[in-house]
Order: structure tokens, then sequence, then C-alpha cells
């Protein structure tokens, strides 16, 4: 019994350590818990219980040898094994069990900013969550990954990380293995936006290369470094300064840095907006959102603006008087950091006066003031002026009084007519200040009345629209106003009461507008008290009884009558367009019979008192410096010897009607196809102030188809002292001239004297003699200009007769004169201006306007 019952007890023995032998090689963990394909063969621990000895162990199917010395632990070598592609290594120690651990590939490492990403294999298995760290070679930097996916895990990344990358095991704690070549871009960790610079705190921005200087964008503008205390750039601190545009109005941007190895990028909000404003009499209303009223507000004033909080979207100011425009943001009171980007902010210019008005002959200088107009370093201040062409002229000057706050503007302003716009604009938020103004009125000329007897005068110029309107002659109101639809001529009634001690003594003539527009032209002469009446016919009758006498003692001539006495009657046959020779100043007249009259200017003589000349021009022997054409007018200019300009101006008349043009308040009837000089005399260099300047005419028929001129007949009628009037009369056909009895020195008009040249001036001028008739048009001294513009016409009073064969001797006559002086500044600007009068005649202005009859 006793032997039975210990054969029992052996086997049972013998039975449980066999079972605790094959049971008890459990493998609980493995160190490293994953393993890294790349270093196979490797010796791993295996940790669980064990029994003591030389064991067989599986690994991926591949028996190994180890002897275990520990019941809870040993190392085994996992072989070079091809079969690695499932995923895991497998340790089996009995057929019942066995234990995986991952294995793993690390292919690549990639970056996005602060983020980093292990790109492989084998990332897939539960077990595996949590195990990887990355690290500096000291573990003194640390990341744990998460896994993205099947391929990638992602860590946080760290400004100390380095090349190579180490990878731990988090649960052993022991190093598994190095990710090579890596390459870091710039990394972004916080970005502080400042007043006007951006401080980017991060890694890696001076490390590829080493010391090299990385690209900064924000919202794709380059930002630019700055130092601060000395540096700009470390390996994790980038000062910059962008331009103005990144602290536009948008809640939100973008910061990118780049390197050789990429870009990396970093986007954010501000944690406040200012969004719009509002200013009512210097109250400015800010909305926007998440204010508080704790904050700093910056850019309009300094150091900081206060304000009144009245809820997280709205706050309120007093605007500054000494500043127009400003970029208004948050900022925190403590850090100084802002909380929002720039909201420009500016002031409407405030215009407070103008003046004085310009003036329409000459340069001026227009001054405005006003409020709000200050150039701005944020905005652009435009100050100009507009006119009615949409053409703009900036002003040149602006200063600003900080004892008053009023800016004052100054513009140059040329001469013209009608009105314009000053303009104050800031370029960028477009808020503008503006006014109309206007010229001046422009006096041209105005008609002449007889002392003592109150008569109607016509004043000719431009601009006299406007309110309150005053006429003044010689300081005498004018009464019975009335202006044209067109705003170019006045009538009123003048009373001819004021006394002048010369018949050359002219009067100043006021108009004035609205209180503050006006013009002074002192330009208002009598008619000559030795002209009682119009002149008579040889009849006896005045005007020859075709035509009325006006209140200037001139005859308006009935249709079909011309000359100053309307005594010679027209036909109405056309004749042709005078012919301008293009090399010089001479024309021709060519009659419907085929006589040719040659016309042109011959001489300017400088005479003393005692009528010797002092200097003495040839025209003849001039070279033209200038010669230009436009349509009918033809241009001719010259410097002579004594350094003065010299400017002969030839406009045809191409109409089949008579018109009339207003010079200097006297009305002078033009023929139709006739040719009108304008000569003008510039800073003549006279050899004493009692001297005169003569201009001398001459023409004659240098050409006739038949030989009539025993029938040439030659009259002249004179308005006191000087030629009015001369007709000179071929075989049916009579060449007419009116002379003008006024010229205008200087501006200034006065009476002229034209006279013909007489046999002993002739020979003592040394000029051709032989049938030739010269008229001389006198001038006295001035200082600045003399022009003088005679007009030449013909007309058909009979039909030519036919007449013997007797040759025609050629010979030389007067040409017919319109004469008359005008400013310099119309020389240029001479203009044809029709208009119809009351018997349907049109009216011919040349410089000046128009004149209805």
């Amino acid at each position: 019994m006793g032997l039975k019952y210990n054969a029992i007890l052996f086997y049972l023995l013998f039975i449980i350590s066999n079972v605790y032998f094959i049971t008890g090689q459990d493998i609980t963990s493995c160190s490293p818990s994953i393993i890294m394909r790349k270093y196979t063969p490797q010796t791993v621990t295996l940790y669980g219980a064990f029994s003591l000895g030389t064991r067989t162990i599986v690994v991926n199917d591949v028996d190994v040898m180890v002897t275990i010395t520990s019941t809870s632990s040993f190392e085994v070598t996992i072989p070079a094994l091809t079969n690695l592609n499932d995923g895991y290594v497998t340790f089996s120690m009995n057929a019942q069990y066995k234990f995986m651990v991952p294995l793993v590939t690390f292919n690549a490492f990639v970056q996005d900013n602060s983020i980093g990403y292990l790109l492989g294999s084998g990332f897939s298995s539960s077990s595996f969550v949590g195990h990887i760290q990355v690290a500096t070679p000291d573990k003194m930097l640390s990341s744990q990954t998460s896994v993205v996916n099947e391929t990638a895990l992602s860590f946080m990344m760290m400004g100390g990380f380095s090349d190579p990358l180490n990878i731990y095991d988090v649960y052993s704690n022991v190093f598994i293995g190095t990710i090579d070549n890596v390459k870091y871009k710039p990394l972004i960790t916080r970005i502080d936006v400042f007043q006007n610079e951006l401080k980017v705190i991060g890694a890696f921005y001076n490390r590829y290369p080493v010391n090299s200087i990385p690209e900064i964008k924000v919202d794709n503008y380059i930002c630019s470094f700055i130092n601060e205390t000395g540096i700009s750039l470390t390996q994790s601190t980038i000062f910059c300064t962008p331009p103005r545009e990144f602290f536009g109005p948008k809640k939100g941007y973008q910061v990118l840095i780049s390197n050789a190895n990429g870009t990396s990028e970093f986007s954010s909000n501000f944690p406040m907006t200012v969004d719009s404003f509002e200013i009512k009499d210097s109250t400015t209303t800010i909305s926007g959102s998440n204010f508080t009223n704790s904050m700093l507000l910056n850019g309009i004033g300094s150091p900081s603006t206060l304000y009144t909080f009245i809820n997280s979207s709205q706050i309120f100011f007093i605007f500054p008087q000494d500043i127009s425009c400003g970029l208004f943001y948050s900022s925190d009171s403590y850090t100084k950091i802002r909380l929002s980007k720039n909201l420009l902010i500016c002031q409407k210019p405030l215009i407070l006066s103008i003046g004085p008005a310009p003036s329409p002959t000459v340069s001026s200088i227009l001054t405005i003031t006003g409020k709000f107009i200050i150039e701005s370093s944020v905005d652009t201040l435009e100050n100009s002026l507009i006119f009615r062409a949409g053409s703009g002229k900036p002003c040149f000057s602006n200063q600003f009084d900080s004892s008053t706050n009023i800016s004052t503007i100054k513009c140059n302003v040329d001469p013209g007519s009608g009105s314009f716009t000053f303009k104050s604009i800031y370029k960028i938020s477009n808020l503008f200040g503006e006014i109309s103004y206007r010229y001046n009125p422009y006096i041209e000329s105005i008609t002449p009345t007889k002392f003592g007897t109150p008569s109607t005068v016509t004043i000719v110029g431009r601009d006299f629209n406007g309110n309150d309107l005053i006429v003044r002659i010689g300081g005498s109101f004018c009464s019975n106003i009335v202006v044209s639809q067109s705003f170019t001529q006045i009538t009123c009634l003048f009373q001819s009461n004021i006394t002048v001690n010369s018949m050359d003594e002219t009067l100043d003539v006021f108009v004035g507008l609205e209180s503050t527009f006006n013009s002074t032209a002192k330009i208002f002469l009598y008619t000559k008290p030795t002209i009682e009446t119009c002149p008579k016919g040889s009849n006896g009758l005045i005007c020859s009884g075709h035509g009325t006498c006006n209140q200037q003692l001139q005859c308006e001539c009935e249709k079909d009558w011309e000359s100053s006495d309307c005594s010679f009657p027209s036909l109405g046959v056309v004749i042709d367009k005078p012919i301008v020779n293009e090399n010089n100043t001479t024309s021709v007249i060519v009659t419907p019979s085929g006589n040719k009259y040659d016309i042109g200017i011959a001489m300017i003589n400088e005479l003393d008192s005692n009528s010797n000349i002092i200097q003495s021009i040839n025209i003849n022997n001039i070279k033209w410096l200038n010669i230009t054409k436009e349509n009918t007018t033809h241009i001719y200019t010259t410097t002579l010897d004594n350094k003065s300009t010299l400017q002969v101006t030839l406009t045809i008349n191409d109409k089949d009607e008579r018109v009339y043009y207003n010079f200097a308040g006297d009305i002078i009837p033009i023929l139709p196809k006739s040719i009108k000089y304008q000569i003008a005399v510039h800073n003549w260099t006279f050899g004493s102030t009692q001297n005169t300047i003569d201009i001398i005419f001459k023409s004659g028929i240098t050409e006739s188809t038949n030989d009539c001129s025993k029938q040439e007949q030659t009259s002249t009628t004179s308005a006191g002292d000087s030629i009015r009037n001369i007709q000179i009369s071929l075989n049916g056909e009579t060449l007419i001239g009116t002379f003008s009895d006024r010229i205008i020195l200087d501006n200034r008009p006065s009476y002229n004297k034209v006279s013909q040249l007489t046999k002993d001036q002739i020979n003592k001028y040394q000029l051709e003699s032989l049938s030739t008739i010269y008229i001389s048009i006198s001038a006295s001294y001035f200082k600045n200009s003399v022009v003088v513009d005679p007009n030449f016409g013909v007309l058909v009073s009979s039909v030519p007769d036919q007449c013997s064969n007797s040759k025609f001797e050629s010979w030389k006559i007067a040409v017919i004169v319109v004469c008359s002086v005008i400013g310099i500044a119309a020389i240029v600007g001479l203009i044809l201006f029709i208009l119809k009068n009351s018997i349907k005649t049109k009216i011919f202005a040349m410089k000046l306007k128009p004149v209805t009859k």
C-alpha cells in the first residue's frame, strides 16, 4: 500500500512539473516594444515567466537557441530574416502561444510648420499607440508621436531638434533608432504684431544654410528685417517690418517663411476688428467687434487716444484738430501687442475761404484756407484746380498753422474764363472737399459817347454772368443795365458827365458781380470833340442818305452801300479771296476785270520831335524766323536788329457779305473777300520818350488787263486831322479802306493819326516814288507793345468799261487800310465771329467779341 501510494505521488509530481514547464513559457513584453526593419539582426529582451536552461524559441518560423538564466527575462537575437512582410516579428516558445512585436519602417521626415511627420509603414497596430517618442540625443527635448494612419506618425516640433532625429521606445525607455538627413523648414510657433513690426517666434530660422536669412512674407508682402537691440534674426526669433498694406482692414493674416528646405505657413486672426467710422463735428464713432474698455487706441494723436467705451462693438472719441488722417488700431495696454489691424480714418477737408478771383488776362495766385487740409504720411493729399475741360492743375503750396489749426493753400491760375473748382482730396480714403469759383469778368472794349450827352454804351467781354451787377465809368454809375444771353455784352446808360483833361485821356470801366468778382479796364474814350456829326456824301446828305448816324457819329450803311459815308453802291459781284505770298507779308487782291492790287507793309521808322529818323527798318530786308499757316491765317515772326520783336498776322475774310469787328469800341465795317493785316511791335527801344513810331504801308496795281487808267479816281474822308476813309476807283472797281481813329498803346486806348506821305517824305525815306502812295500810321511812345491791323477790300460799283488799246503804265497806289492797335495777348488768338444784325448783315469780330448792331 505504501509503495503504491509513493508511486502515485511521484507520477503526479512529474506531471505537474512538466505542465509548469510547458505552460510557464509565456512572453508578456518585448524591449524595445517595436522593431525597426533596418536594424535587423537585432538583440531584444523578452519578458515573462520562463524556466531556466537552454531552450528553443521560434522567431518568425526560425528556431533560435537561447540560454535562460532568469525566470523573468532573457535576450534573443532576431536573425536577418526575410519573412517580415506581415508587419510583425513573432516569438513562440510553444505551439499554443505566439507573441507579436510590431515591425516598422521609417522612410522619411516631413514638416508642416509646427507638426512633424514620420512616414513609413507598420503604424496601424492598436498596441503601437504611444510607443514612439522623438527626441534629441540627450533626451532634453522630446515629443510624443501619435498615429495618423498605418503610414504616418505625427508629433509636435521642438526648436532644439537636430539631425539625425533619435527615436525612443516610451515604454521601455530604450533607443530604437534614428531618422537621418532630417532637413527642417522654418518653424513658426507664435507671432506678435506691434505697431509697425512683427515678432516671429519659432525655430530653424538661420540654420539652412547656416547663418542664412530666410525669406518672410506676410499676406504676400515682403517683410523687411529690422534690428532689435542689434539683432534682427536669431535661431528662434525674427523681427521684421511689413508694408503698410499688411495692416489693412482684414481681420486675419498669413505668414510664410522660407529657407532652403521649404516654406512654413502660419495663419492667425486679430482678436478685434475695426470695421468703419463716422465723423460728426469731430466726434468719431468706431464700429467693430470685441472691444474692451481696457484696450489702447492708437494712430490718432499721440501717444494714444482717450475714448469712451459704448459696448463691445462701438466706441467714440474726439478727432484731433492738428492732424488730418490716422491709421487707427487697438492694442493691449500692457504688452502693446496689436489687437486689430488698421482702419484709415481721415477728416473730410473743410474749406473756409477762397480768393481773390483770378484775372482773365494775366496769371494769378489763388489763396484757399481750410481745416483738415494737412499733409499726411498715411494718405496722399492732393490739392488742385479742376477746369471745365476736365484738366487739373496741382496747387504749389500748403502751409499749416498749428496755432490756429488752419491750412493755407496757394494755387497758380492761368488766364482764362468761366468757372473752375478747387478740390482737396485724400486719394486713398477718397474723402474730399471742394468749392466752385470763377474768373473775374473780362472787359474787352466799350463804345464811346459824346461828352455831356447821356448815351447808351456797349461793353464787350465775357463772364458777365452773376447777380448784383454794377457798372461804373470813370466812377459814374451806369443805369438801365442789360446783359446779353451769352454774357458777353452789357448795354447801359452812361451820363457822359466825367470831365477829362484831353481827348486822349481814358476813363476806368468797372464791372462788378456779387460784390466779389470785378474787373477794371482803362479803355473808355469820349468821341473826339472836333467831330460833330456823321460824314456827309457828295449830295450833302448825312451818310449820303443811305445809312443812319449812330451815337459814335459813324454811318451804319444800308445793304448794298459801302464806305464811311455810304456813298458807294455795291453790285454784289463776288470776287476771289486775297492771295497771300507764302514767303513774305505781301498779298494780292485780284478784281473781276483782272486788276491786281499788291499790298504790303513797307517800313517802320522811329522819329524824334523834329521828324528826324532815329531808327528805320526796311521790311523788304527782313528775314522771317518763323512762318505758320492755319486755315485763313498766316503769321510771320522775327527779331529786328534793335532786339525788338515784329509779328505780322494776315487774316483773310473769305465771307461773301459785309461783316463788322469791334476794336476798342470802334465798330468797323469789313468788305467781303478782304484781308486784314495785324502788325505787332514788342519791346521797341526808343531813343526818347518824346519820339514816335510810324508804320508805313504801300500798295499798287502791278498788273491790269485793260487800259483805263484815265478813269482812276481817288478821294478821302477825314475825322479831325486823321484820315478815316479812302476810296480809289478804277474802271468801276473801288478799293475802299476805313481807318479806326483809335489805337491801344500798352493796353490803353488812344486816338491815332493816319496820314498820306508827302512827296518830300517819300524822298526822305528813300521809298519808290513812281505812282506809289504810302499811308503812315503814327503811334506815340510805348513801353511794351503796339499792334496795327489794316484791312484791304474791293467792291464793284459799276460795270467795267472796255477802253482803248493804249498800254496801261504800271503804277503803285496806296492801299486802303483799316488800322487799329490791340494788346499783345490778342495777337495769336485772332478769331472771326459771325453774327446776324437787324438787317441780316453778318458781323465780323476780329480779336474781340462780336457786336450786335
